[in-house]
């Protein structure tokens, strides 16, 4: 591997720290959250490491990229094209990678710069820069007679990391026939599952290099494309099996009675939330992925009818390594797409039931309150009758209490009624005079009552009935 410069090789957190600090100070400061990390090789000096893409013969240092400190580093590496060397394997069929990892996404694609320099030096495409700009999901490829791009944009969600990669071929004079190759990936971070560096580094070394190019293709960096898609569909089965499980567990709650009750009802909606929009992630990233498989296998034709020898067309077959891991992973994705699939309809059947469940419990709730509300209505009917039932009585008892009526005679009042008293009597004489008045009035009272009752229930119901006929109509 070229060495450019003289940057560091080192990951996040390694040793390197100390002189990339140094050189921030030094060299200007790097905007805080974006990363940029470099590297160079060769199809040659790949075929010498038996196939490895990442130079790890540096123990201390297991992932030989090269650190740069600034945007403006980043810039001159995509200006500045390395010498050939072919002492050092770096002649032809030359590799760069430029990697921009963010730990924020809101600062996606704010390199202005470094946009400007990748497009001018024919790292991107007018293509890739509207993906960007319009945050548009998908992946496409590009023929013109002085090269080749590729690119690949994944969606903007939280539920995987998110990276945009262009993938360009650059036929230098002299070297038609083995061009030239870069690529420029950027990386974000998910609050689930992480895409950084490393787990870059990690994909490149489980990938082996193709070593069965014919003789009339030339060697690409098309593994980077297969590697990343290779992840794409590990990520989604891992993600499409935690569903399966979730739905399974869903189920089981639904079946359970003591789920209906309200702060359990409202945990199981929010799960049921949850998985719908990860059913929509996940049937999003299908899409992507199904499409990415689908314009690799594209690229792939492409590259093949580049070959050199007309006659010799039918014969080049581009590298099995390669396009026998692109259809065993569109073969997983099938599969992947059944069950995604049918977990819609699964998921609505859930929300079906705890609807349903939920207006049922709804309507008992009503019914209690109806039951209570009738058993108070009844209690006041009852203390109002016993309310009418004294009241009259009461009121005569008042009356005849004032001090208008004289019930008992004076000690001065004639002595014919004085012999006739007798002092041991307690009730009035009178007494009945309450009776004959508070009888007849507390009757009339109650059949008034009633009367006005019976006239107004009659008629509610008939007003009732017009309200019902209507809403038929």
């Amino acid at each position: 591997m070229l060495a450019v410069g003289t940057a560091v090789f080192g990951r996040p957190g390694s040793g390197a720290s100390e002189k990339s600090d140094a050189g921030r100070s030094a060299g200007g400061q790097q905007p805080p959250g974006v990363s940029y990390y470099a590297y160079e090789t060769s199809a040659k000096q790949i075929y010498s490491r038996r196939g490895k893409i990442l130079d790890n013969t540096h123990l201390e240092l297991p992932a030989p990229w090269k650190e740069l400190l600034t945007e403006k580093d980043a810039e001159q590496f995509v200006r500045t094209r390395p010498v050939r060397d072919a002492s050092r394997h770096f002649a032809q069929s030359r590799f760069r990678i430029l990697v921009v990892q963010y730990s924020n996404m809101k600062l996606l694609y704010r390199q202005e710069f470094l946009l400007k320099a990748a497009k001018a030096a024919g790292w991107i495409t007018t293509v890739f820069e509207t993906f960007m700009e319009n945050h548009t999901t998908g992946s496409a490829f590009s023929e013109s007679s002085d090269g080749l791009n590729f690119m690949a944009q994944t969606p903007h969600d939280d539920m995987f990391p998110f990276f945009s990669l262009s993938l360009s071929a650059h036929h230098g004079y002299g070297y038609e026939n083995a061009p030239d190759w870069t690529a420029i990936i950027f990386l974000g971070p998910s609050p689930k599952r992480e895409l950084d560096i490393g787990v870059l580094s990690s994909l490149l070394s489980h990938e082996k290099y193709p070593d069965d190019f014919p003789p009339s293709l030339s060697p690409d960096l098309m593994v980077l494309a297969v590697a990343l898609m290779r992840y794409q569909v590990t990520e989604t089965a891992s993600e499409v099996a935690k569903m399966r499980r979730d739905i399974l567990e869903v189920d089981e709650q639904l079946l359970d009675p003591k789920v209906y009750k309200m702060e359990r009802l409202r945990k199981v909606k929010a799960r049921l939330f949850a998985l719908r929009r990860t059913q929509g992630s996940l049937y999003q990233r299908h899409l992507f992925t199904a499409e990415l498989a689908s314009n690799l296998g594209k690229t792939f034709e492409a590259l093949r009818k580049r070959g050199r020898g007309e006659l010799e067309d039918r014969l080049i077959q581009y590298p099995s390594v390669l396009r026998e891991a692109v259809q065993a992973l569109s073969f997983i994705l099938e599969t992947l797409e059944y069950e995604v699939k049918v977990a819609a309809p699964r998921i609505e059947a859930q929300q079906t039931m705890l609807d349903g469940q939920t207006n049922i419990m709804i309507a008992n709730n009503s019914y209690r309150v109806a039951e209570e509300a009738r058993r108070d209505s009844a209690s006041m009917k009852t203390i109002a009758v016993v309310t009418l039932v004294f009241l009259p009585g009461t009121f005569v008892a008042a009356i005849f209490s004032m001090s208008m009526f004289q019930w008992m005679p004076d000690e001065d009042s004639n002595d014919d009624m004085a012999k006739d008293k007798d002092s041991s009597r307690i009730v009035s004489q009178w007494f009945w005079l309450y009776w004959a008045i508070t009888v007849p009035l507390t009757i009339g009272i109650l059949i008034c009552w009633v009367l006005w009752f019976k006239r107004w229930e009659r008629k509610w119901r008939q007003e009732h009935e017009s309200d019902e006929e209507d809403k038929i109509k």
